[in-house]
């Protein structure tokens, strides 16, 4: 198959998309839903080999997933589209939309930018980190900041970032991103 048409073919993701593949190179944003079957609009979820503690689930009316800590932390990676990534670095603002069940934390960890080691920052923590005060109510929705997203797929399997909860369970039912356009005077 030639490279233009396995390109055409192939998704952001890497597998056979159900429809033409939309161009994210001027989107303000991507993002997923998930739950037994994400719906993704630039933005999908990446399954690591070791797995990655999230499992389809739903609660309070809401298709999601539930990360689940397997003795330490529970994650879910994601990978961006690459036309949605422009620059060398770029400044990011990420939407979690999620169900809080247990007190505890989440973050962001994110494909980072160094400038003095070029190796370094494929896990750079997000500035923000949510407090779970567990105590469940409605679906929250909590915003994080990443200044500098390099975006090179240097994560586990080739994703550009994870949401990491501190040992406890999480209901994460969409994730939006952002870009941050800089203000000029």
């Amino acid at each position: 198959m030639p490279l233009i048409l396995l390109a055409m073919v192939l998704g952001g993701c890497g597998k056979k998309p159900d429809h033409p593949a939309a161009d994210f190179s001027k989107a303000p944003s991507i993002s997923i839903s998930l739950g037994k079957k994400n719906i993704e609009s630039g933005l999908c979820q990446i399954h690591p080999k070791e797995g990655d503690n999230a499992s389809p689930h739903k609660t309070v009316g809401q298709d999601c997933l539930l990360l689940q800590p397997d003795g330490d932390d529970a994650y879910i990676y994601f990978k961006i589209d690459p036309a949605f990534k422009k620059d060398l670095a770029m400044n990011l603002k990420v939407t979690v939309e999620y169900y809080d069940i247990e007190r505890s934390q989440f973050w962001i960890e994110y494909d980072g930018w160094d400038a003095h080691d070029d190796k370094a920052g494929a896990h750079t923590k997000s500035v923000e980190q949510m407090r779970l005060t567990g105590n469940p109510t409605v679906w929250l929705k909590a915003t994080f900041t990443l200044p500098k997203a390099r975006l090179r797929n240097r994560q586990e399997n080739g994703a550009d970032f994870c949401i990491r909860v501190d040992r406890a369970h999480l209901f994460v039912h969409a994730v939006t991103v952002e870009r941050v356009v800089e203000q000029k005077d």
